[in-house]
This record gives C-alpha cells, structure tokens and sequence, in this order.
C-alpha cells in the first residue's frame, strides 16, 4: 500500500459510519526529520490522529501525501498528542544531552535498531533521520483513532499479506 492510497482509504472509512458517528479528518505534512529541524510535525500540539512513516519521494521530501508514491513504513495513532507519538518511536537524539552531542547515526537509539525483520536500508534510513511523516488529524476528539488505525492496517495487510515492516502487531 502507497502513501497516496491513504486518503481514499480515509474516505471510504467515513463511508462506514452513520451520521451519528461523524468524523472529520485534517491532513498535515509533510514533514521530514532532517529537513525541518526546529520546527514541529504537524498537528504535534495535543492533537489527535494517525500518522505514518514513509520514505522520501526520491525528486522532492516535500511531495502532497496524495502524489507521494512511497511505501507505508509504519501506521499509528495517539489519542492525544501526536507530536510525542511521532518521537516516541525514534529515541534520544544526544550522547550528551547536557552538552548537546548528538548521536551518529543521530537516530541510532530508534526502536527498531535491533530488529532483524526490518529491512537494514528502512533501518538505514530510520537511524539518519531520513524519514518523511504525514498526520491525519481528528475532530471531534472524542472519536477514538485507534479504530482509524486498526482500519488502515488491516487493508495494508490485505493489501501485502503482512503488515507495514515498522508495525509489529494491530
């Protein structure tokens, strides 16, 4: 599944649901770990949703979510601070915080560093920082994004037979 199926997909799982049980979702990205250094992801500031971790459009990091031809990395969900779930995944980024040494690979301490099913160039590129992210934010707050969630893995995983190589379980 490519990150420009996700918005249909989106679209079709508001379909689902009857009026009573309306959602709206809000895109951001994208946004890249290196390339907006200093700047938060989108919707980071106590927001909830989904967000996902692809890799960069080779032509341009900065490719609208509905012309990016990646492969879906990861799928997530917070429900209540997207900004903190998007870093929770990749570790500190300093030897030495006190002093600001940063680490090299600077994502070295990612969670995935050690996990032989993830595919050493995904691993690669989640330690460098070379990771472009899309959010999906959701109003009103009280809809549960984890059922968004487990929706968008499930049709990866009907999609590839697996899930994406950075989720390990629904």
């Amino acid at each position: 599944m490519k990150i420009n199926n996700v918005p249909g997909l989106i679209h079709n799982f508001s379909n689902l649901f009857h009026e009573g049980c309306s959602f709206e979702i809000e895109f951001g990205g994208p946004w890249h770990f290196n390339e907006c250094r200093g700047t938060a992801p989108p919707h980071a500031d106590n927001e909830i949703g989904v967000y996902f971790y692809t890799c960069r459009n080779p032509k341009d990091w900065n490719t609208p979510i509905e012309q990016n031809e990646a492969d879906i990395w990861y799928i997530g969900a917070s429900n209540s601070d997207l900004g903190s779930r998007i870093w929770d995944h990749v570790g500190a980024i300093y030897e030495d915080y006190k002093n600001r040494i940063e680490c090299s690979p600077r994502f070295r301490r990612n969670q995935w560093a050690n996990d032989n099913s993830v595919p050493d160039n995904i691993k690669q590129s989640v330690a460098e920082g070379d990771i472009v992210i899309y959010t999906a934010a959701i109003s009103p707050k009280d809809f549960n994004p984890m059922v968004l969630e487990k929706y968008l893995l499930a049709c990866y995983y009907k999609a590839w037979g697996r899930l994406p190589f950075l989720n390990k379980g629904i």
